[in-house]
């Protein structure tokens, strides 16, 4: 019977799936969700140190992976780290709702950078501010028309 609905769904791009399978490990979820997708158009939007983009490349070899990540620091570790994957594009910027140049607030816990200003209730020797940069902001609609893409299968951001 389920083959019977399967293949009734299908022409119009639709599939079941077992979601008693799903929950347990997002990344095998994500590769359920995106079987049909050999080649997946992913995005890292806030990359830090490449940490999500050697995850991507395991679980989506043939994927054309585009990673975000504005503090320079983070941008270097990640070039050490994903500069010699050959389908991972790494950018400095930032993604935001406008273009625009802002100061990037960089914290003792790089992962907590930020182009908010800290509250002052958090009292984190993590979240203490230990400088600033300069970085460029883009939108995902900008950069989409700039690069001629046309879809994101898989977007994930941490920013």
């Amino acid at each position: 019977m389920k083959q019977i609905i399967q293949g009734l769904l299908r022409p119009f791009g639709y599939r079941l799936h077992d979601m008693k399978k799903f929950g347990r490990d997002p990344w095998r979820d994500i590769q359920i969700l995106l079987q049909a997708t050999p080649a997946p158009v992913c995005f890292d939007v806030g990359a830090h140190q490449g940490e999500t983009v050697k995850i991507m490349v395991e679980h989506f070899p043939d994927a054309y992976i585009h990673a975000f990540e504005p503090d320079p620091d983070n941008f270097a570790a990640l070039q050490r780290v994903a500069g010699k994957i050959l389908q991972a594009k790494l950018y400095p910027l930032a993604m935001g709702d406008h273009p625009h140049r802002a100061k990037l607030i960089k914290t003792a816990f790089s992962m907590s950078n930020s182009l908010l200003s800290a509250v002052a209730a958090i009292k984190s020797e993590a979240h203490k501010k230990i400088g600033e940069a300069e970085i460029t902001v883009a939108t995902l609609d900008q950069f989409c028309a700039e690069q001629k893409i046309s879809t994101i299968d898989l977007l994930k951001t941490d920013c």
